[in-house]
This record gives structure tokens, sequence and C-alpha cells, in this order.
């Protein structure tokens, strides 16, 4: 993207390329860190304490904002934790189906939907 603002931006066109094209790099390697889920073992491990029904609920809430996460889906997120909370929202914003949202919107819908579970407790 950065090479097609180059040669199209007439404000570009002369500009020092290699500056751009590592800011640009470096642009996208923090988002990679910010968005970097841990192992595949810790997230199965994640999986496995929230469970699919609980999962389907906080999943729609997320893409959706309609309805709510029931207190025994919130008790299992507290259960589950924070650290795979956000692991889980991490490794999802990573999938192809996930391409067109805006992560840190999303990531901070998911940090709500967790602080709302825990208000609830």
């Amino acid at each position: 993207m950065a090479v097609f603002f180059l040669e199209t931006d007439p404000v570009l066109r002369n500009a020092d390329r290699i500056e751009y094209l590592s800011k640009s790099d470096h642009i996208y390697e923090k988002c990679d860190r910010v968005t970097q889920p841990e192992d595949s073992k810790f997230l199965a491990k994640c999986v496995q304490k929230i469970g699919s029904d609980c999962g389907e609920q906080i999943v729609a809430k997320l893409f959706t904002d309609v309805g709510s996460v029931n207190r025994q889906c919130c008790e299992n997120l507290m259960k589950m934790g924070e650290k795979c909370h956000m692991n889980m929202a991490k490794a999802l914003i990573r999938t192809p189906a996930m391409r067109s949202i805006d992560a840190p919107d999303f990531l901070r819908k998911n940090k709500k939907l967790f602080d709302d579970c825990k208000d609830m407790e």
C-alpha cells in the first residue's frame, strides 16, 4: 500500500522511498506485535475453559453488539481469565474472515465485554 501511495500521490512522488517504506514496515511490525496471540497450545486450553456455547455467545455479542452474555458464561469467562480472552480475540483477528474489521475497535469491545462480566460478579 505504501508503494501505491508513493507512486500515485503527486506530493509523494519525489519523496524518499526508503524512509517511507521503512516507516511503513515499522507500523506493520508494531501492529503485528499488538495482535500476536500466544501459542496454539495455550489457545486450545482457553477454548476448553470457555466452552462452545459460551464462546458462541461471546462472539455473537462482539460482532453484533446485540443481546447479552448470560451470567454462567460471564462466570466461565472470569474463570478463563483476561489473558485467555484477549489472546483468543487476537487469534480471531488474524483469521481471513476478519480482514475487514477494525482490529483496535474489536480489541476495545473485547476488553469492555470482559470488564462488564467482571462487574457482574
